[in-house]
């Protein structure tokens, strides 16, 4: 039988899920076939959602995600099929950590390993493609921020994890750098998680801004990533209603004289 029709009648079956079915999408959680790839994606959605996984599926999912090491799969290469495989196991992540929160059926040590796991993959990826000719999104850096705001999101997130990510998106943004599909909004959420949940205050977020304005005053080139990371931040925090007076000011400064300098920004 054709693995779409397969996973596409299972998926609508509405029954529980098959070890079966779990077992097939694991496997072909990267596959080449954006088709294929995207039904397994809203696959996990539809059986999360509607409760047709057990407790018990879940954690073997967890288990063999870490056991085949799917997040660092190929990941020493440059831009290869496996990215496909890293970005959607990111954003499997993403939904059992969702999963989680409103159900609460991880173990605490469970919670702190694929929390260490998330943060250390984020720390080393590098494939900075989203669209892939041929064999769509690869996003891997649009997926990996979603897997920071749900990290973020943990009762066993703490200042350290909130200063381990503003450094991770340092990275991204000032060594990866030369994104073109709006990444860099997706990394604002995964800050606005930790201001809510005061891991993260007005004082440091701004010293961490100035800190890296700073970096590319001194090299006297421009990052569009940075200005645009700044621009969706701005607005993001008026839209949240968090009334961020330095950090505004800082933004401001900042791409004013940007605006100065080259008469865009």
């Amino acid at each position: 039988m054709d693995e779409q029709i397969f996973v596409t009648k299972q998926l609508e079956s509405n029954q529980p899920a098959s070890d079966k079915l779990i077992h097939f999408m694991l496997q072909h959680i990267g596959s080449l076939s954006e088709e294929l790839r995207e039904t397994i994606y809203s696959g996990w959605c539809i059986l999360l959602e509607n409760n047709r996984m057990t407790n018990n599926q879940k954690q073997w999912l967890l288990d063999e995600i870490f056991a085949r090491k799917l997040l660092y799969q190929g990941i020493e290469q440059e831009q290869t099929d496996d990215t496909f495989t890293r970005s959607f196991t990111a954003l499997l992540l993403v939904q059992l950590l969702d999963d989680h929160y409103k159900n609460n059926w991880l173990k605490i040590e469970m919670e702190k390993q694929l929390i260490a796991e998330s943060l250390n993959y984020m720390e080393i990826e590098k494939d900075n493609r989203g669209l892939v000719p041929v064999k769509g999104w690869a996003h891997a850096f649009a997926h990996g921020a979603d897997l920071l705001a749900a990290v973020a999101r943990s009762k066993q997130a703490t200042e350290t994890i909130a200063q381990q990510i503003l450094s991770i998106l340092t990275r991204a943004i000032f060594d990866i750098d030369d994104f073109l599909w709006e990444e860099e909004s997706r990394m604002v959420p995964a800050i606005i998680v930790l201001i809510k949940k005061e891991l993260l205050s007005q004082d440091e977020l701004n010293h961490w801004i100035q800190q890296n304005n700073q970096t590319v005053l001194n090299q006297n080139n421009r990052n569009i990533c940075w200005n645009r990371f700044l621009t969706s931040l701005s607005w993001v925090l008026r839209f949240e209603l968090l009334d961020f007076e330095l950090v505004q000011e800082s933004i401001f400064h900042f791409l004013h004289s940007c605006y100065k300098k080259r008469g865009i920004i």
